[in-house]
């Protein structure tokens, strides 16, 4: 988001949360309006967005940045998360209608929602007295089932991109500080590569992507390898 919204509630920080279907249908059915894809659910960003809610109502005001400094990103990658962009939207009222509706009129929260390269998202929802505290995420996840595991001097990273994107993918594609490195095994038909990475060209960071079909690279995810990252779950949303 572009700027932060601050409202005071001034409510007793005592909650109960729940996944609203309402909210996952608006959501979808205003995409399909605009000839956006349908997103799919995630658990981690719902995870993440229901925690985030919860701390909102505890506090009594809504803020994108949390009193640590941190974003919805950095929310969403202390819980594991590796994607490279996130969004997130936030909302109060005395109905989810009118949250939604607010969303919508604003030009900031229409641009997250209408977004047309989100592939999945979370909810988030607390309640306390009639009052609602909404926060939904966005994210892209091409990959799944991630694992890094080190073997003497060299870093290993296995993992497969979901096969929805099978079609589009020529080769994966790692970098890590100024180094390109190369699959040492790619299933095209699974989605399926491991990566091996010498301590040399190690770096904080490592990203994640492909090259396409039509020789673009894009990136999916960013890897820390000081903290070894948590496998997503196996089932996969087609």
């Amino acid at each position: 988001m572009k700027r932060s919204l601050i409202i005071i509630l001034f409510l007793i920080p005592v909650y109960t949360a729940f996944g609203d279907t309402a909210i996952i249908n608006w959501l979808n059915s205003t995409r399909k309006n605009y000839n956006l894809p349908a997103l799919k659910p995630d658990s981690r960003l719902s995870v993440t967005a229901l925690k985030y809610s919860q701390k909102l109502l505890k506090n009594g005001k809504l803020s994108h940045i949390d009193k640590n400094g941190r974003n919805g990103l950095d929310r969403y990658r202390e819980s594991g998360g590796t994607s490279l962009r996130v969004g997130e939207i936030i909302g109060a009222g005395n109905s989810m209608a009118r949250i939604e509706k607010a969303w919508l009129k604003s030009d900031t929260h229409r641009e997250v929602i209408l977004d047309p390269y989100w592939t999945n998202f979370g909810i988030g929802v607390s309640v306390q007295e009639k009052i609602f505290i909404v926060v939904v995420m966005f994210t892209e996840i091409y990959t799944k089932n991630l694992k890094l595991q080190y073997s003497g001097t060299n870093l290993a990273l296995f993992g497969s991109f979901l096969l929805r994107f099978r079609n589009i993918i020529k080769n994966p594609l790692l970098i890590s500080g100024f180094s390109s490195i190369k699959p040492s095994r790619w299933n095209p038909g699974s989605g399926e590569f491991t990566f091996i990475i010498s301590r040399e060209k190690l770096s904080p960071y490592i990203r994640l992507g492909y090259t396409t079909k039509d020789n673009r690279m894009v990136f999916s995810d960013i890897l820390n390898p000081d903290f070894p990252i948590t496998s997503s779950p196996k089932k996969e949303h087609r």
